[in-house]
């Protein structure tokens, strides 16, 4: 099987032409020995298992099934902010939700509308938030509508209300930017003390949020509220929290992801009490992103260096982990996905340049979920990835000016155009 391009290795990064941006990509090393984890028979190369016995045979890779691309224009960004941007590993892009739609900046956040809206956000290196009518963009038509007020940094994660008309917006510049979507104009602000690196709008309070930031506190504010007032801690850590989401069905419950406490389950009823602690016992775990399925019974997970994960949300063990042998994750934050249905997939960016998608496992007693197959296409690496029900639509981006929109139709039925 080829091996994917080296991403330390600027030769074989062409979507990386910023020489600054090169500062991304790290030295990978093997994946730590985890118990139970597939430990490769062959040679390691850069990082990548390139054998496992036994192992299911690998999925069929595919190009991108159709899609659009919506560009990002905007200014270079210092060295000094960049540099702050790519803190544990961060790319400067950000680790918000970035698709694909063409850009002249990196693109770094990327949001999918609610209900069956067609609209979608972006943002990037270029410190804007981009509202786009996804059909027009798909056939190349119309231009996204700008909100008024930009970030003085890398924006680094979106969210939309449940009426889709306010977007939340937080980045590098220790703020949450609430916009209104369909005048454009600015809503309010939410000061942080240190960069914000996710965000979950309760799923039955539009006026109730949590961030998880640099500072290794998850917050939740109360946006009727001043914004001077302060915010309820729910957690605190030693190290930065990357991700923080809300139960679906059950708010009161939110997950997160920290840097060096891995992934865990908070009730808000019990601040600063952890209510799980997934895989405590699996020793210290660098935790990337987490996120709930539709139901809010499951929780996957990335962790650096290691397989997406996947856990019940009231249980501590992981039910199971989804492995290709080429799939890595260390250079860059990202974040992964349920999509289908029913939630029968799971899909993360890797840093070989591709996205991957596993099927879900049919019961609790399949230790490893099988991979379904390869989106290749991207330019760079992939760190962003949302799944929209109500469209059908898969989106993703990256350390490259675009983000990449695609039909999951095509997609999950392996059929190409």
């Amino acid at each position: 099987m080829p091996m994917p391009p080296l991403p330390n290795t600027m030769s074989h990064n062409p979507g990386v032409t910023n020489p600054t941006h090169s500062h991304h990509h790290q030295h990978h090393k093997p994946y730590p020995v985890q118990p139970g984890y597939p430990q490769a028979a062959g040679v390691r190369y850069s990082g990548y298992p390139t054998t496992h016995p036994g192992y299911p045979s690998y999925a069929p890779s595919y190009p991108y099934a159709g899609g659009a691309m919506y560009p990002h224009k905007g200014k270079k960004m210092k060295k000094s902010k960049m540099k702050k941007a790519m803190k544990y590993g961060l790319p400067a892009a950000g680790v918000g939700a970035g698709v694909g739609l063409g850009t002249y900046a990196l693109a770094s956040g990327f949001h999918h509308s609610s209900s069956s809206s067609s609209s979608s956000s972006s943002s990037g290196d270029d410190r804007r938030v981009l509202l786009w009518s996804v059909p027009e963009a798909m056939y190349g038509k119309g231009s996204p509508v700008v909100m008024e007020t930009n970030h003085i940094s890398n924006i680094f994660c979106l969210a939309f209300d449940s009426g889709n008309t306010k977007i939340f917006s937080g980045g590098n510049d220790d703020q949450v930017i609430i916009h209104d979507a369909i005048t454009g104009n600015l809503v309010g602000k939410l000061p942080h003390r240190k960069p914000v690196y996710g965000l979950s709008i309760n799923p039955q309070n539009d006026h109730v949020l949590a961030t998880a930031g640099d500072d290794g506190k998850i917050l939740l504010f109360d946006v009727r509220e001043s914004p001077n007032s302060d915010a309820l801690c729910l957690a605190k850590q030693k190290t930065g929290f990357h991700s923080v989401m809300f139960n679906p069905t059950n708010p009161r419950w939110l997950a997160t992801a920290n840097s060096e406490e891995g992934i865990a389950l908070w009730d808000c009823r019990k601040p600063k009490e952890l209510l799980i602690h997934y895989d405590a016992n699996a020793g210290s775990i660098s935790g990337i992103s987490a996120c709930f399925n539709s139901t809010g019974t499951r929780v996957l997970a990335l962790r650096r260096r290691l397989p997406p994960v996947l856990y019940a949300t009231q249980k501590e063990s992981a039910v199971c982990q989804f492995y290709h042998p080429q799939y890595y994750n260390s250079c860059t934050m990202k974040t992964c996905c349920f999509a289908g249905d029913g939630d029968e997939y799971v899909l993360s960016g890797s840093d070989d340049f591709n996205l991957y998608m596993w099927k879900m496992p049919p019961d609790d007693t399949v230790e490893w979920g099988k991979s379904h197959l390869v989106l290749r296409g991207h330019r760079s690496i992939v760190n962003q990835v949302r799944y929209n029900k109500e469209n059908n639509l898969v989106a993703s981006s990256g350390v490259e000016k675009m983000v990449k929109v695609q039909d999951f139709f095509f997609v999950g039925a392996v059929v190409t155009r």
